[in-house]
């Protein structure tokens, strides 16, 4: 079984784009939205003693190989939930294969 039939769950790729120029005047030009299908597991959740209701967690995404091309400034939305990449996307290289056979990013919830 290849690892893409294991990603079944429905993910919006939202790939934003620059400024309107590079001393950011302007506003921010809407995301390109790709539809893909992927796999959303939680890696650890906390919420620290003395902060109260705040909670942190932070997911790991699973995305087809094609989508290697993922930078850091780009999001994701799951089950209609956005999600920001922390740190850069790992595409992961299968040596049996020779080649990429999916994507890992870390994750945490936006906002």
């Amino acid at each position: 079984m290849a690892v893409e039939d294991l990603m079944t769950r429905p993910v919006t790729l939202l790939r934003r784009q620059a400024l309107v120029d590079e001393y950011a005047n302007g506003s921010p030009i809407p995301p390109d939205e790709e539809a893909v299908f992927g796999e959303l597991q939680q890696i650890t959740r906390e919420e620290p003693g003395p902060a109260g209701e705040v909670s942190a967690a932070e997911w790991r995404l699973f995305l087809p190989a094609a989508c290697a091309n993922m930078r850091t400034v780009d999001a994701v939305e799951v089950d209609g939930v956005v999600y920001e990449l922390t740190g850069a996307p790992w595409p992961v290289w299968n040596p049996r294969l020779g080649g990429f056979s999916h994507v890992e990013a870390t994750v945490v919830r936006a906002g």
